[in-house]
């Protein structure tokens, strides 16, 4: 594995590789990591099996980044659930039940197998976000 950076979000370290995969390893897995800095997060050299920070003295294989699934689209979504129904989303703009764009959102089993957005439904997923924001900002404005 050819890792070429390491990026940092408010809940993930990210280890991108050469061929393109994206690992991921939550913050709470590190608490030296986690108490850290930018500028001691942004210390690190590769060594041959892993990641050494050496601000903090922390050394993480490049295979722990990989033992966690991939972030779901509704890790994605963050808060927007919370606020906005799922059951008028999937109505609305998919023409189908709460249950079905949760199971998607979720990438829950379907028949043993995962069942996530297609790149399609992730498409009309991002329109839809993108015009129920367009219609608060006009309501905002009207107010």
């Amino acid at each position: 594995m050819q890792a070429i950076k390491i990026t940092f979000d408010n809940q993930y370290a990210h280890l991108h590789t050469e061929s393109g995969k994206i690992g991921r390893l939550p913050l709470s897995c590190s608490p030296r990591l986690a108490r850290a800095t930018d500028e001691e997060r942004n210390d690190y050299r590769f060594m041959r099996n892993g990641v050494h920070w050496n601000a903090i003295d922390e050394d993480i294989r490049f295979e722990t980044f990989f033992e966690f699934p991939p972030e779901s689209t509704a890790d994605k979504l963050g808060a927007v659930p919370a606020f906005l129904s799922v059951s008028y989303l999937a109505q609305r703009f998919f023409g189908k039940s709460r249950s079905w764009l949760h199971n998607k959102l979720r990438g829950n089993l379907n028949n043993g197998k995962p069942n996530e957005l297609t790149d399609k439904e992730r498409k009309e997923l991002k329109n839809a976000l993108l015009t129920i924001a367009d219609e608060i900002r006009l309501s905002a404005e009207n107010l």
